[in-house]
């Protein structure tokens, strides 16, 4: 379901058009995909998120350049130092 609640860095989250609050997705056909989400709480840098499943590629980097509904080549997060330049880095987990 969508009741888990994630804690992610700030920058990840990214503003719709209309104004909506989310985050940018990687779907399993490589597609990004905005999830609306809701801030349960903040801290210091970091955002407690609902609205996500548990399992979700998020994108932490890159997320600006990358619109809803278009292919990606993601690299996973214990990937991104080699592969820098090449794709928005995802993390395969919200934790």
């Amino acid at each position: 379901g969508l009741d888990f609640v994630g804690k992610v860095g700030e920058p990840v989250l990214a503003l719709a058009d209309d104004g909506t609050l989310g985050v940018k997705t990687v779907d399993d056909r490589d597609h990004v995909v905005f999830r609306a989400v809701d801030i349960a709480r903040a801290d210091q840098g970091s955002v407690w998120l609902t609205g996500l499943p548990k399992e979700v590629r998020l994108i932490t980097v890159g997320q600006g350049f990358v619109s809803d509904g278009i292919k990606v080549r993601p690299v996973p997060v214990d990937e991104s130092d080699d592969a820098a330049g090449e794709g928005p880095v995802i993390s395969e987990a919200v934790r």
